[in-house]
């Protein structure tokens, strides 16, 4: 059975400098544009059922603001994995059957991984990250992706919308 599903891959925002990675906050501007991204996901009718995460804290601050935005309009569930930390293709693909069932799915995580997914799923992703400049912080991209038999379809994806800061 095919299906088409969305996925919202989301670039924490910008984090401040820490004593250790996992440990940086999200800076003054990170938080006013994950702020931003989250109206912006409103204004397109792109709120996620569920958002997958990242347990870094910069990725836990960048959720509390995108989950109270959301929650406006919208019950937003969450789940913290680990293993977004790291962030890799296979991590991200992992995340997205934590999903199976939901419609409109979150990535919450950080780059290479966000972006290296972002090839995974769709053919034009040079393209797109040249003219968008990238997954930068506070980044979030909603991509429509197939579904064959419960398992994501690669390079089949379309990108619906893209937000940048």
């Amino acid at each position: 059975m095919n299906a088409n599903k969305t996925i919202v891959l989301a670039r924490h925002g910008d984090a401040a400098w820490g004593p250790r990675d996992y440990d940086r906050p999200l800076s003054e501007r990170g938080r006013a544009d994950v702020m931003n991204a989250a109206t912006f996901l409103i204004s397109k009718d792109l709120e996620p059922d569920l958002i997958v995460y990242s347990p870094a804290r910069r990725t836990r601050e960048s959720l509390e603001i995108i989950r109270n935005v959301c929650s406006r309009r919208i019950v937003v569930h969450t789940l913290e994995f680990e293993p977004l930390y790291q962030c890799t293709v296979e991590h991200i693909l992992d995340a997205c059957h934590l999903g199976d069932g939901i419609q409109h799915l979150m990535v919450l995580a950080h780059n290479p991984g966000l972006t290296d997914f972002l090839y995974y799923l769709v053919t034009d992703g040079d393209l797109l990250l040249k003219r968008h400049g990238g997954l930068t912080p506070a980044t979030m991209v909603a991509v429509e992706v197939a579904y064959d038999c419960d398992i994501l379809v690669p390079r089949k994806g379309r990108v619906l919308d893209w937000y940048s800061p």
